[in-house]
């Protein structure tokens, strides 16, 4: 026995094992801290691009508002100093909207958030339109035919267009939510997962570690 212990290289294996089972753990560290960089980058550029999606659609409902505003406000006090700015002020609105539909054709996903989005985009295309006609009559001082054009045509296309951006809002909204809460659970798993691997794995290294100490012991014993 004390011949056969001698001759085999117990600790040797022992220790290798040890190494084995470290290399282990730092092999699954690294996969699963990579695994929860990548979700974190996820979340954050989704939140991202929800926060600026809402951010946008809600600058082109104010955008509209205003100038929905403007024009209802020289219809009603037509001597109003305005008067003469409502072409320059419409024009800057609509550009800027335009320019926000743009930027936020960019950041659509799949064809259902485009359908909602298209709506959106031909009503703004039929509001500013019909916001430029109701200038126009503003500026002739045909106030009655503005008066009934703002009644009919541009309350009409505008309802219309701040329903289809309601829409669309909603819609991002509730999709981006349940991205969102679905990477969060994601996050939960992994870190769950990190805290189990880890306690496994050190567990088996302390076990390791004991059972290199008896034999250490054992063959000093064996060799004195």
């Amino acid at each position: 026995m004390k011949r056969t212990l001698r001759q085999t290289p117990v600790i040797k294996y022992l220790t290798l094992c040890y190494a084995a089972l470290l290399l282990v753990l730092g092999i699954v560290r690294t996969i699963e801290y990579k695994n929860l960089q990548r979700s974190n980058a996820h979340l954050y550029e989704l939140v991202n691009k929800s926060v600026r999606r809402q951010s946008i659609l809600t600058d082109v409902r104010k955008s509209v508002d205003y100038v929905t505003e403007d024009i209802l406000s020289i219809l009603l006090y037509p001597e109003m100093e305005r008067k003469p700015a409502i072409e320059e002020i419409t024009s800057f609105e609509v550009s800027k909207n335009d320019s926000n539909l743009v930027e936020y054709q960019k950041l659509l996903e799949g064809s259902e958030e485009e359908q909602f989005f298209n709506k959106v985009q031909s009503f703004h295309t039929l509001n500013a339109k019909n916001s430029e006609s109701i200038v126009q009559l503003i500026k002739e001082n045909k106030y009655p035919e503005a008066i009934l054009f703002n009644k009919n045509q541009f309350f009409q296309s505008n309802k219309e267009f701040q329903k289809a951006n309601t829409a669309l809002a909603d819609f991002v909204n509730r999709r981006d939510n349940v991205e969102i809460k679905s990477i969060e659970q994601q996050l939960s798993l992994i870190d769950h997962l990190i805290i189990l691997t880890t306690v496994f794995i050190l567990i088996l290294i302390g076990a390791l570690g004991f059972l290199i100490g008896k034999t250490i012991k054992i063959m000093k014993r064996i060799n004195s």
